[in-house]
């Protein structure tokens, strides 16, 4: 695909990925899973994530959703730029969450932890470990294994930390990792357990 139209097809199919049906995810899944491995567009893609990122906002309260189909196809849209819930502190928000459907999470997803606060990108490090094999990961700015990016542009909360394992396969259920995130303060410790 010609990058002009990536950021259109990118945006169409995380929506697609949101709706709760099993099918539709999968099926929409695979086509991202396709069009990154493709055209390694990998790292290209994490920063266009914020769309995910905004849909997570703590302090969105009300959201509209818009879909009309025509002789040109089916198009739909998210309104996420409200931000009329007042929040008093900054939440994390984790994706995946600490208690998460495998069926919600296809592979190749990425995993983000949002954190209210700007950061700085050269001082955070992420390890990530598979509890039934002790896989590592780990992710920084000069090294990562996989993706890695942090946003502090503000869609949804900012310093948000997006990363991607390579070649972690697909979670199953049973599955569980603990996520570890240095440089951003206090130390932050946390587990995913999928099921």
């Amino acid at each position: 695909l010609p990058l002009r139209h990536t950021h259109t097809v990118v945006n169409v199919i995380l929506m697609l990925v949101i709706e709760r049906r099993k099918i539709l995810m999968r099926f929409c899944s695979l086509i991202l899973l396709r069009m990154m491995r493709s055209v390694n567009l990998m790292n290209f893609l994490i920063p266009m994530l914020h769309a995910l990122v905004r849909r997570m906002s703590p302090e969105m309260k009300r959201t509209g959703f818009g879909a009309v189909s025509g002789s040109r196809g089916t198009y739909n849209t998210m309104y996420v730029f409200d931000f009329g819930r007042k929040v008093k502190t900054n939440y994390q928000v984790a994706w995946p969450a600490q208690q998460m459907p495998v069926s919600y999470f296809p592979e190749g997803t990425p995993w983000s932890l949002s954190l209210g606060k700007v950061l700085n990108s050269e001082k955070i490090k992420v390890t990530l470990t598979r509890l039934s094999d002790n896989k590592v990961w780990n992710f920084s700015k000069k090294q990562a294994d996989g993706a890695f990016y942090v946003n502090n542009d503000g869609y949804g909360q900012k310093g948000c930390i997006i990363f991607n394992p390579k070649n972690i396969g697909h979670c199953k259920s049973g599955d569980k990792f603990i996520v570890k995130v240095s440089g951003v303060g206090k130390e932050i410790s946390y587990s995913v357990n999928f099921f």
